[in-house]
């Protein structure tokens, strides 16, 4: 709808471009010709001694010859016949009134919109020609024009369109056909489009139309409206909507009987069309007859509805001239020129009877019935006036049957506006939860994505962890492999170095002398329990306490706590359950052991619960034990290539 609205700004906007180069070219002209008349001053000075007065004449001849073949306007421009110009032009008579030359640049810019398929400017120029033709008095044709008009705003969606020719077909029905009760209910209608597609200027036009409807004059809304409009023209400086308002202002005033105000609004209307070429200025004419007829000031009267009747023949409005006939005749009347008066309402009866403004018969009946009775003709006033009632009785039946067949269509409109602003808002909807879901698969596939890569990383990082525990634990075997075949060779030499008939085993002896070097005794006792953790594997005792332990290393508890301590830095439940976990690890890395229950696996090696073993040994590995088996099965590691992968371990490092 913004956008809608931007093409009539434009559309505006080219009018004050246009506007403004008039004005420059016509200062341009006035420039040039001032410094044509300098440079023949000039000349004439300069070869004043030397012209003879007998060839004069020849050389203004000369100078007339070149004018007429080198005219000013030969430099002026190209006129624009391109869709945008046309637009242009058509805006400017609509501005200006000039509604046949709005008729037919609008038929050009249809022309040019259907050679390019260009809808919006078809929109725009059947509304264009719809208008004029109703300010010319062509009915149907106007009706044509703006049905067309509307289906094709309708299909493309332009709410300015719209609004334009809900406007235009309000002014039809209240002009031609008289009723105001569908006129206002258009004029409305265009309110509301014009509000959704932000037409400032055509709200203020649409809401001057409602204060001239009957059932819009009462209270301040008129008054506050016509103001609105006067205002807005003095805030943007557009001359079009202070004449409309000021107009619209005088309408108000006059039905209110105010006439001081009346006569000082119609007086700025009027001065405004004196500057500028507006056509639509019999409205204005008419109105201040209507005022001087009430004040009585006769002459004043005749001269203004002559001034309208005028006006509208020149510019072939013929429906402003039914009006501007009917106020001149009413103005003869109270003259007492009552034969002139007939002969006017004679011919606007002619006029309306051809554009089909049935509506105004019973005026124009009753203003003959009152001439036929100011001259004595009785009998004939009494004719008009019979007539006047039974048209105002037809016309009332047929405006019943138009208002009650005309509501049916307004409410048919309403619904199918209804049903397709609701289709609109369900597409907007679903367009909006289209959007929606797009953007939570987009989330969840995301998502998706950074849970697999985490998946991944996770799975890489346990099958490191895993081989890293599998190859500490194969070099530990080995080495303790090696560390007890030495120790078996030493224990072999000195048994034999003892002799076989010594009482004590070696081991013992070296343990009690260990005892009994006091500088020795930490590391003694710290070689002795490492010595019962790693093969007489005391951790698997599930209630090895202190005092246990301390029993076997032949100490006390306090000292084994303090050896343990400098040792390792650990309490002693954290040493023990290191060579716990150091243990679950071997069962865990080894291929034999696969089927080795895991709930078995805490018990022998002394855990006293299932959770305190998963607990350590997740804390210790940095992952469960069942997740460190299935890891391990995965990367399925044998001797060769642990052996190839410690190479390129080492070659990475």
């Amino acid at each position: 709808m913004r956008t809608r609205a931007n093409i009539m700004l434009y559309v505006y906007g080219k009018i004050a471009v246009s506007r403004l180069k008039l004005q420059l070219k016509r200062a341009e002209k006035l420039l040039f010709e001032c410094l044509c008349a300098f440079f023949l001053l000039l000349l004439y000075a300069i070869f004043k001694p030397r012209l003879n007065r007998n060839k004069m004449k020849y050389y203004l001849l000369l100078l007339y010859i070149i004018g007429v073949l080198f005219p000013l306007n030969a430099f002026s421009e190209t006129p624009d016949n391109s869709i945008s110009g046309l637009l242009q032009k058509c805006e400017e008579a609509r501005g200006l009134s000039q509604y046949e030359v709005m008729s037919r640049y609008s038929q050009q810019l249809l022309q040019q919109a259907k050679g390019q398929g260009n809808n919006n400017a078809r929109a725009y120029a059947l509304f264009y020609d719809g208008l004029a033709k109703v300010f010319l008095g062509k009915g149907q044709e106007a009706q044509q024009m703006l049905d067309e008009a509307d289906s094709m705003a309708t299909l493309i969606g332009n709410d300015s369109v719209r609004a334009l020719v809900m406007n235009a077909r309000g002014i039809y029905h209240a002009v031609m056909q008289n009723n105001n009760f569908v006129a206002q209910q258009y004029f409305f209608k265009s309110v509301e489009l014009s509000k959704r597609a932000r037409f400032e200027d055509l709200q203020h036009r649409v809401m001057g139309n409602l204060i001239t409807l009957s059932q819009y004059t009462g209270g301040n809304v008129a008054l506050d409206a016509a103001k609105s409009m006067y205002d807005y023209g003095v805030k943007t400086n557009n001359n079009e909507q202070i004449a409309l308002g000021a107009y619209y202002l005088a309408v108000y005033y006059y039905k209110h009987q105010q006439y001081d105000d009346t006569e000082k609004y119609l007086k700025i209307a009027l001065d405004i069309y004196d500057k500028y070429p507006y056509e639509d200025i019999a409205w204005v004419y008419s109105l201040y007859a209507k005022l001087l007829i009430d004040k009585n000031e006769l002459q004043g009267a005749r001269q203004k509805a002559q001034e309208a009747v005028a006006l509208t023949q020149r510019y072939r409005q013929q429906s402003m001239e039914v009006d501007a006939h009917i106020v001149y005749a009413e103005t003869l009347n109270k003259m007492g020129q009552y034969e002139e008066s007939m002969d006017e309402v004679q011919t606007a009866m002619t006029i309306a009877n051809e554009i089909g403004m049935e509506s105004k018969l019973v005026d124009c009946y009753e203003l003959l019935s009152n001439n036929y009775a100011a001259i004595g003709r009785d009998e004939k006033a009494l004719e008009c006036l019979q007539k006047a009632n039974e048209l105002m009785g037809s016309q009332m039946a047929i405006s019943m049957e138009r208002l009650s067949h005309e509501q049916q269509i307004m409410r048919e409109i309403e619904q199918k506006e209804m049903d397709a602003m609701l289709a609109e808002e369900q597409v907007a909807s679903q367009r909006s939860m289209l959007i929606v879901e797009s953007v939570a698969v987009a989330i969840l596939l995301i998502l998706l994505v950074v849970i697999i890569y985490f998946y991944r990383h996770r799975q890489v990082l346990y099958k490191k962890i895993v081989l890293q525990n599998s190859r500490a634990v194969n070099r530990q075997v080995e080495m303790q492999r090696q560390i007890d075949a030495l120790l078996q060779e030493k224990e072999l030499w000195q048994q034999g170095g003892a002799g076989e008939g010594d009482g004590e085993p070696v081991a013992k002896v070296a343990e009690k002398e260990r005892y009994a070097m006091g500088d020795d005794k930490i590391d003694s006792l710290y070689a002795e329990l490492c010595r019962l953790m790693e093969h007489e594997h005391l951790y698997t005792e599930s209630q090895l306490t202190r005092e246990r332990m301390a029993e076997q290393l032949g100490t006390n508890r306090t000292y084994l706590v303090k050896v343990i301590k400098e040792k390792t830095g650990m309490n002693y439940l954290q040493f023990v359950n290191s060579y716990r976990i150091n243990e679950a690890i071997k069962i865990l890395s080894s291929k034999d052991k696969i089927s080795y229950p895991l709930k078995q696996i805490w018990s022998d090696l002394g855990f006293s619960s299932p959770s305190t073993f998963f607990k350590l040994f997740q804390q210790a590995v940095g992952i469960t034990p069942a997740m460190y088996r299935k890891q391990f099965l995965e990367v399925n590691v044998d001797d060769n290539e642990t052996s190839y992968d410690d190479d390129n371990d080492d070659d990475n490092e």
